[in-house]
């Protein structure tokens, strides 16, 4: 193998092993529930 081969090969793991585990986008409804949720908790205390 020569170092260019090894090196398509280090990239396509490396693309592959990020394609599974990437990170989950936050959806803004979920998040201002969230947040609402937190400021009336913060608010009863």
């Amino acid at each position: 193998m020569t170092v260019k081969e090894i090196n398509t090969v280090k990239e396509t793991l490396i693309d592959g092993l990020m394609s599974i585990y990437h990170s989950r986008l936050s959806y803004t409804e979920s998040n201002s529930k969230t947040k609402a949720d937190l400021e009336e908790k913060v608010e009863t205390k």
